[in-house]
């Protein structure tokens, strides 16, 4: 994989307040069990690598088709990114009057030994967020510093207090410089999470 890897993800709004990061449940293209009930594609071509076939004709299946045609185009991008701005923007107009309001942003993801920050011009700077890079997108920071279902829905009191403060005005870091610390100390805190392979998401609002 070669990082630094860039795209364009909507996001609804925030679960816990101020957090602004990735781990707020990006709308994706998913297969669901209503969907899988149908058993094969709605268009009758049987076996398929998208999502979008097995939607009955609607916005669902208008956005969702949108969305996997235009993806970042890397392989080994778990991430779910969309190359184009338009696109982002297209898809929002299709999903908001079904399932409210989302932000588009961009992300640019590297790895936590990456001392570089680039932000985008064109938006508001967001912040640094600690995440996964795929899968349910979880994120160090909001686990740690605004409490998570898999925590118990609380912030960890230790975490808080050595990090709380730090803390932009949208519940990310400004910079690198407590990352690498930080990602120590939460392992410290949540033992289980010491396989798990995080990764800096560079968020900016489009």
């Amino acid at each position: 994989m070669k990082f630094p890897v860039k795209g364009y993800m909507l996001l609804p709004s925030t679960p816990v307040s101020p957090y602004r990061g990735i781990d707020r449940n990006p709308f994706l293209p998913l297969l669901t069990e209503d969907l899988l009930e149908t058993n094969s594609p709605v268009d009758g071509t049987g076996f398929v690598d998208h999502i979008w076939p097995f939607c009955p004709p609607g916005w669902r299946r208008d956005a969702f088709r949108l969305y996997e045609e235009n993806l970042v185009c890397n392989l080994e991008c778990d991430a779910a990114l969309l190359q184009d701005k338009k696109v982002a923007q297209d898809i929002k107009l299709i999903i908001e009057p079904r399932i409210g309001h989302h932000e588009i942003v961009m992300c640019e993801i590297s790895e936590t030994s990456s001392s570089n920050q680039s932000i985008c011009e064109q938006g508001i700077f967001l912040g640094l967020d600690i995440a996964y890079f795929g899968g349910d997108y979880f994120s160090a920071i909001r686990a740690g510093l605004f409490g998570s279902p898999w925590f118990y829905g609380k912030p960890n009191p230790r975490l808080s207090f050595e990090f709380g403060t730090i803390l932009n005005e949208y519940g990310l870091f400004s910079d690198t410089d407590p990352i690498k610390q930080f990602i120590g100390r939460f392992i410290e805190e949540a033992p289980c999470e010491g396989n798990a392979d995080f990764y800096i998401w560079s968020l900016t609002l489009c």
